[in-house]
């Protein structure tokens, strides 16, 4: 009898446990989601066009090849905030 009461214990406090981790996983996410969003708009399209600028200069292609280096431009800027902000939050 006593082991099962103590069986049942630990499995609500690991219930418990579980639940406070994925909750914070959560709002951890939501923070970074915030702080992306916020560089996104303010500093991310000054370094975006520069280095679209200094693309574009160097290769004299067509268009759509100019297109294509500003969409991986973009990308590479989404994951620099995140590690910027993963830093930020340590």
């Amino acid at each position: 009898m006593m082991m099962m009461m103590v069986m049942i214990v630990l499995m609500m406090t690991m219930m418990v446990m579980m639940m406070i981790i994925i909750v914070t996983m959560m709002m951890v996410m939501i923070v970074i989601m915030m702080i992306m969003i916020k560089i996104g708009h303010n500093g991310g399209d000054g370094s975006g066009g520069r280095e679209g600028g200094g693309d574009n200069s160097s290769d004299d292609g067509c268009s759509r090849d100019d297109d294509d280096e500003t969409d991986d431009d973009e990308e590479e800027n989404d994951h620099d905030e995140v590690g910027g902000a993963v830093v930020w939050l340590c």
